[in-house]
């Protein structure tokens, strides 16, 4: 069965600074989807943006640490960056 285009789509990652959020998150952004990747580590977000970009795809990345109640109550400035992505 051939993979639907992701074109158009947006996708969410979380962990995509490594491991298997990191290999979904390129999968999702070779299949055409924008990849919103949400990880703890910044430099490691980077290394992902670099690699999809690479390949011709789109990302935004959000550093936030979904343990930490603080950094998930919605903050303007992460409130904009999905705002861009869509």
């Amino acid at each position: 069965m051939d993979n639907p285009s992701l074109a158009s789509r947006i996708a969410l990652v979380t962990g995509a600074s490594r491991g298997i959020g990191y290999a979904t998150a390129r999968a999702l952004a070779k299949a055409g989807a924008h990849v919103v990747a949400v990880a703890r580590t910044q430099g490691g977000l980077e290394e992902l943006d670099d690699e999809i970009r690479k390949d011709g795809g789109s990302a935004t990345l959000v550093p936030l640490n979904l343990t930490d109640q603080t950094q998930v109550e919605p903050q303007p400035r992460q409130l904009s960056l999905l705002a861009e992505a869509s």
